[in-house]
């Protein structure tokens, strides 16, 4: 969903949704299975593409109601439509057999598609659109990208050795001048000639499906990638690193989003489909942005339905959002903005110095959850806010009186906010409190205080605990001691931040504060009130942590002579790594692998020279740089498979399937018999153990409806007996160490064209599985009996 300036999002419409503040289901469209939305012209015409075999949605009236818009569409596949774009009255969607285009409101008609003996057609299932400078970029199911530049009349399909893996499926596309971005099932890749070659742009992602990119429409080196079960991440360097962005939101699935940004507020808002309903975001805009902060937008009105797939751009005044759900319709949201009603804010607490005043933000209304922030005044007179003047660092819903304000008076500013899609700041301002007296007692430390010290490693890191120490009152604190943390860039006193939250003398420390440094104030407090000492000392500059793997890195692509094999780094614990790759040829068991002088890129291209042999990548990962503490951390990939010639065309098996769907053919004359196999992607290994309460899901991707079949092996440990890997004895233990595979059990499953989640427990068919290691293979069958090519997958059995 592309990013939307706030001046024109929000601009007015005749149009009303009802409701205020709460979600509600759209006429026309119950009971469907809303991917995606696109705006026509005018901008009041709507489309929804529907999964499920639904078809299209048109409304006319900016989403209040809708209606089937399916003439032209033939049945089956066809009305799987999983992508939706509009320029004007010129509508294309991406369906399961390719692409239909609609002009001026007419009916669908096939673009490019045809015999599939013709290369200048495309019969796949198109999961994605994208108009880049004149060339229609379609990404498919187990495809890439197909080109157009004859507005989809004939295709260009991916070429042999174009920097992506081969049957890659791209899930979506964005672009920002003549940079093109694709998320895929392996991660994101980018292009820099409108979709002919790509290269890898994922370090730093999860090793898990890309669902969604988009760009920054005010940075061009700025992307976001929504991912499945990781949240969302960001990069601010065009795709050479990421880093997540999920604080609040956690590892969700996003599979949909949208932005408002305005140039002349230093804040951007985002908006994501969750499986959860919609999130909130908002971050600083401009090259270096800050972090993203999420909440959930309420979820009033839903009911069980908040499994959310689309949503719109915002279309009128005061902010509506439209949301596609999984089987259950569209629905509508009209966002309110805080409004103070009825009761202002006010101070409360004893007005004298030492003690502590309270902020009460008064009462609002608006779309829940609304959030308050404060800062205090000091004002000469009362009845004058021209005598009023901000207090540095009192931006707490509580201060605590000093010195100062004796004489004085207080007023409290509130600051309301929630998810109105505007950045005006709604302020009101308290009235002023009476004269704040002096204390009659005696404050802790009036007589003598001592700031406290930092204790800690020498060289701290995030996980370590600094310490506050030596602090001292007199009058003592007789009724406790808190502290308050200050972040700080350098030593020199400007620029600290508070920690809010952290109040103890122990502090541990986080990735937020490396390169940083910290310092420390004691309060006490007895009868008189509170009193605060001098700020510590600074601690040393925190350390990153040494570079750790969660995910060992993995080689993708088809390790034939001629393709291009692509090195994904894996995953990391921490958004600050960084990495260097080399790629090694392995002898045809894995062993005995040496260094490719010179080869240091992101993708291999596979040559003769490597026939018979096995493939890995090496990774060096560092977090704070060459030659500084801490140490590189070097891992490896598993090998790839044996590296063999192209196969002859016309043989089983020779090259990659590029044919559709069953039902896809010349438009109008029928379908042809189905001799396809079924495309079956990646299986990403689970993360976590199989347990006695615990099941692992494996989420298998195919091009067709059918029957997988899960085929459950032992990985018991061996040695190599010629070609075979047999069972270790006394008398082969010199032999080279080898895994074998025992079945266990078979299962069955049915599967969508689509993503299917296959769930493995510990009991296959009437056998428990022990603990230990297990492959699984998996292959699908379709209706016409066509079996895909095997994938492997590893689980690991705990046993608990």
């Amino acid at each position: 969903m592309a990013s939307i300036a706030v001046g024109c999002a929000l601009g007015a419409a005749p149009a009303a949704h009802a409701g205020l503040s709460t979600w509600s289901s759209l006429p026309g469209s119950e009971g469907r299975w809303v991917r995606e939305y696109a705006t026509g012209s005018p901008a009041s015409t709507i489309y929804a593409a529907l999964e499920g075999g639904a078809g299209v949605l048109r409304s006319t009236n900016s989403g209040i109601s809708w209606s089937s818009f399916e003439a032209g569409l033939p049945g089956g596949d066809a009305r799987n439509v999983r992508a939706v774009v509009a320029s004007g009255s010129d509508v294309l969607i991406g369906t399961g057999v390719g692409v239909f285009r609609s002009q001026s409101g007419g009916a669908w008609q096939p673009l490019g598609q045809g015999e599939e003996s013709d290369p200048k057609t495309l019969n796949r299932s198109v999961q994605a659109l994208l108009n880049a400078g004149g060339t229609l970029l379609a990404g498919t199911f187990a495809g890439g990208v197909f080109r157009s530049t004859d507005g989809g009349a004939t295709w260009i399909r991916p070429a042999a050795g174009n920097g992506m893996p081969a049957g890659e499926t791209v899930w979506s596309l964005t672009s920002f001048g003549p940079l093109v971005l694709a998320a895929t099932s392996s991660g994101v890749y980018r292009s820099s000639d409108s979709g002919a070659s790509w290269s890898p742009a994922s370090d730093g992602l999860p090793f898990s499906p890309i669902l969604r990119v988009f760009g920054d429409d005010a940075n061009p080196n700025i992307y976001y990638a929504g991912t499945a079960g990781s949240g969302m991440y960001r990069t601010i360097n065009a795709g050479v690193t990421w880093q997540p962005v999920n604080e609040g939101l956690g590892p969700s699935t996003i599979r949909d989003f949208t932005t408002v940004f305005n140039p002349g507020k230093n804040e951007t808002r985002f908006y994501a489909a969750t499986p959860d309903g919609a999130w909130a975001g908002r971050t600083e805009s401009g090259p270096l942005p800050g972090k993203v902060r999420w909440r959930k937008v309420t979820q009033t009105g839903l009911g069980a339905n908040t499994i959310f797939w689309g949503l719109s751009n915002f279309l009128s005044t005061p902010g509506t959002l439209l949301a596609g759900t999984q089987s259950n319709g569209a629905y509508s949201l009209t966002f309110q903005p805080p409004v103070n009603v009825t009761t202002p804010p006010a101070p409360t607490g004893t007005l004298q110095v030492g003690k502590t005043l309270t902020a009460s933000p008064g009462a609002w209304s608006g779309t829940p959850t609304i959030d308050f922030t404060y800062r205090w005044k000091r004002c000469t007179a009362a009845g004058d806010t021209a005598t009023c003047s901000f207090i540095a660092g009192a931006e707490e819903a509580a201060y605590v009186l000093v010195a100062a304000d004796q004489g004085r008076f207080l007023r409290v500013e509130v600051t309301a906010t929630n998810d109105f899609p505007t950045f005006d700041l709604v302020r009101e301002l308290s009235a002023a409190t009476a004269v704040v007296a002096a204390n009659p007692g005696t404050l802790p430390g009036a007589n003598q205080q001592s700031a406290p010290t930092i204790t800690g490693p020498q060289f701290p890191a995030p996980g370590d605990t600094l310490t506050a120490t030596g602090a001292a009152f007199n009058p003592a604190a007789s009724s406790g001691v808190s502290y308050r943390w200050e972040r700080c860039p350098d030593t020199s006193g400007t620029g600290c931040v508070e920690r809010t939250g952290v109040t103890g003398a122990a502090y541990v420390l986080t990735e937020d504060d490396v390169e940083q440094r910290l310092r420390v104030t004691a309060i006490g407090a007895n009868s008189a009130g509170s009193a605060a000492t001098q700020p510590s000392g600074f601690s040393n500059e925190i350390f990153p942590r040494q570079a750790q793997n969660l995910e060992l890195p993995v080689v993708l692509g088809q390790p034939v002579t001629g393709e291009t094999l692509v090195g994904a780094v894996g995953t990391w614990a921490s958004p600050r790594t960084t990495y260097a790759r080399s790629w090694q040829r392995c002898d045809a068991d894995g062993g005995s692998c040496q260094t490719l002088g010179g080869v240091t890129g992101a993708t291999y291209a596979v040559t003769a020279a490597d026939v018979g042999s096995r493939l890995r990548l090496v990774v060096v990962a560092d977090t704070n740089g060459p030659n500084k503490i801490p140490a590189a951390v070097a891992v490896a990939s598993a090998p790839s498979a044996l590296v063999t010639a192209p196969a002859v065309a016309g043989t089983p098996g020779a090259g990659v399937p590029v044919g559709g769907t069953p039902g896809s053919g010349t438009p109008g004359g029928g379908a042809p018999a189905d001799a396809s196999a079924p495309v079956l992607g990646a299986i990403a290994a689970p993360r976590t153990a199989i347990t006695p309460k615990r099941s692992a899901a494996l989420v298998l991707r195919s091009s067709e409806a059918g029957t997988a079949r899960l085929r459950v092996e032992r990985v018991l440990a061996g040695r190599r007996a010629g070609a075979r890997c047999v069972r270790a004895t006394a008398r082969n233990r010199r032999a080279r160490r080898c895994d074998r595979f025992v079945l266990v059990g078979t299962l069955s499953r049915p599967v969508v064209s689509g993503t299917t989640t296959v769930r493995l427990t510990r009991k296959v068919g009437s056998r428990t599985l022990a603990p230990g290691r297990y492959r699984v293979r998996v292959t699908v069958r379709d209706a016409a009996g066509n079996v895909s090519a095997v994938r492997d997958v590893r689980v690991r059995v705990a046993r608990r």
